[in-house]
Order: structure tokens, then C-alpha cells, then sequence
């Protein structure tokens, strides 16, 4: 069974170059993990199925993050599959041979969309702004939640500093980059809960004043449409509250050792409106 999350006073703390590995095996609560307390206890604590082959849309998501944030590690991290090569036949068998250990393989076809889509992410001022000024990528933050005392950590795509504070920018892939669906996506995978967990986390960490969190949104397809939103005031402040919520409901759990899922009594249920 994975580490849980405990209680620890003074981890505040930055890191500079921690692998995304390092970052996913430090037991702290992330956001990622208080969606899945949110759906019940019990799915916090199974975590993600070990047995589950990784998501091309994450493979894809991590070489857009090279692309568009640190475009000169591609080659330290990626070999790129030619197009129409086949690993069944004798030439791209020894060409997979040939690609240097420790190299995620990746298609052309890829390559192309994600540059696509970095090209697109750089075309919209607000983000080139931000990423052509004084930053960093991929920092991971920890620090101690103050009502709880839990462990907590976050993994800002983009770090923006000015003299005033910093500005966090995360990249998010979607289907459908318009206001409309966009605020959609950010109730459905609660993106409405990651702005305030990490603007929050980074200031009780640095005592640093978190200027905005900018999402910079581009669509998955075809023409791979970008744009930059900001949740407004009270959508972040019912992420927060939610926050709250759940890191204590994880306290309470972590104390008590009991991880309940759905309620345990038989449910009436009733058919959705549509039906």
C-alpha cells in the first residue's frame, strides 16, 4: 500500500529540477489527490490502478509541456518514430534499437501536433508574455495546510516572477477551448479547486503574493486552438472552500483509519430529468 499523507510541521519548501517521478512518489495531498477523495475515501486510497497502462492523452500532455515550456530538453527526453515506420518489420526493429535508454519514443505525428499546439499556446500575448519573461518550469512546492498540519504539494507548470508577486500558469488540453466549454471543463475536473490549492500553496510556502493563476487552454483537435482564462473571484473562492472540506474530511479519515466509499445503506435513486 502507497504512503499516506501525514502530519508535518516546517516542510516548506521549493524544488528546482525534481523529476515528475520524484514529485508523484513524495506522500504529500496534492490536488489531484483531493479529486479522488472527493469521489469517496476510498478512491483516495486505492489511488490510480497500478495495472493501468498510461493514457496516450498523458504521454501526449507531457511532450506539449516540453514543447511549449522547456523546448530545448526534447531531444534529452524524446525520440521521435518516423513516419510510417513499423516495429514489426527488420528496419524498425534496429531502429528501435538504436534510441539511447531512458528515451520516451513518440511519434512524428505527435511531434507535430504538440509543436502545433505550443505554437499556438506562444500566439496568445498573455502567455507569451509570460513565458518569454523572468521564470521557471515544472516547480514543485510543499508545504504544511495551517488548519490541518497535512503534508501538501504542487507542481506549477510555469512559475512568472515580477517585483510585485508571481503569476502561476498551468497548460490544460481540452476538447473545446471556447468560454463556454472551457468553464465546463473547469467544474468537470476541477480546475475551479487547482487555482486556489495552488495559489495558496505557493504562498504559505514562500510568503511570495500570488499575483493570478492563468490556465492556457488549447484544443486537442484540429486547428489546435489556444487561449488564456482566469476563474473569477467567487469561482475560486468555492474551489477553496472546497479545499478546506476535503483536506479536513482527509484528516478526520487518516485519524480514525476508516475509508468509507458510497454510503453503505441500500439507496433510492430516481431516474435523471432527461429520461
Amino acid at each position: 500500500m502507497r504512503k499516506l499523507p501525514g502530519r508535518r510541521e516546517g516542510c516548506n519548501g521549493v524544488e528546482y529540477g525534481l523529476s515528475f517521478a520524484e514529485y508523484l512518489a513524495t506522500p504529500a495531498m496534492s490536488c489531484s489527490g483531493l479529486k479522488l477523495l472527493r469521489k469517496s475515501p476510498a478512491h483516495f486510497l486505492a489511488g490510480d490502478n497500478p495495472e493501468a497502462e498510461q493514457k496516450p492523452s498523458f504521454r501526449r500532455g507531457s511532450l506539449l509541456h516540453t514543447l511549449a515550456l522547456e523546448p530545448e530538453k526534447m531531444t534529452a527526453r524524446y525520440a521521435t518514430k518516423p513516419d510510417g515506420m513499423n516495429f514489426a518489420t527488420k528496419e524498425g526493429k534496429a531502429w528501435r534499437d538504436t534510441v539511447q535508454a531512458g528515451l520516451e519514443i513518440v511519434t512524428a505525428a505527435e511531434v507535430r501536433t504538440a509543436s502545433m499546439q505550443a505554437h499556438n499556446l506562444r500566439a496568445v500575448p498573455e502567455i507569451a508574455a509570460l513565458l518569454g519573461g523572468a521564470g521557471a518550469s515544472e516547480v514543485s512546492f510543499f508545504w504544511a495546510d495551517p488548519a490541518t498540519g497535512i503534508t501538501c504539494k504542487g507542481r506549477a507548470d510555469w512559475v512568472f516572477r515580477t517585483d510585485a508577486g508571481v503569476i502561476l500558469l498551468d497548460l490544460k488540453t481540452t476538447e473545446d477551448a471556447s468560454p463556454e466549454a472551457f468553464a465546463r471543463s473547469c467544474a468537470r475536473y476541477g480546475y475551479h479547486m487547482q487555482a486556489p490549492w495552488y495559489m495558496d500553496g505557493w504562498t504559505q510556502c514562500t510568503g511570495d503574493t500570488v499575483l493570478g493563476f492563468v490556465f492556457g487552454a488549447v484544443e486537442s483537435g484540429w486547428p489546435h486552438v489556444a487561449q488564456a482564462y482566469m476563474l473569477d473571484d467567487d469561482s475560486v473562492s468555492k474551489g477553496r472552500a472546497e479545499c478546506h472540506r476535503l483536506l479536513n474530511q482527509y484528516a478526520a479519515c487518516l485519524d480514525a483509519d476508516t475509508w468509507p466509499g458510497y454510503a453503505q445503506e441500500v439507496q433510492s435513486i430516481n431516474l435523471p430529468a432527461w429520461a
